[in-house]
């Protein structure tokens, strides 16, 4: 039985902006280390959450503690209804 393996993930990037996210938190006083792991657990959240929902976006999201969040979606609007 072979002990290593090679898989190929794909992964996207949602957050837009992180610099200014960054200097925010810095600024609202977390900790470079707080602040990295915030930014950290949003993509990863808000990553999660469009695998599962591809359709909606999130609209809320609190953190719960423990690595648990409680997040509110909304369905996308549809971009030809916004067309017409």
């Amino acid at each position: 039985m072979e002990n290593n393996k090679t898989i190929k993930v794909k992964v996207e990037a949602v957050l837009q902006n992180p610099e200014d996210y960054f200097n925010d938190l810095i600024d609202d006083g977390f900790s470079v280390r707080e602040a990295l792991l915030t930014i950290m657990e949003d993509e990863l959240v808000h990553a999660k959450v469009h695998n599962m929902y591809p359709e909606m976006s999130i609209n809320e999201m609190d953190n719960l503690g423990n690595g648990k969040y409680e997040v509110s979606l909304e369905k996308m609007p549809d971009m030809m209804e916004e067309l017409i």
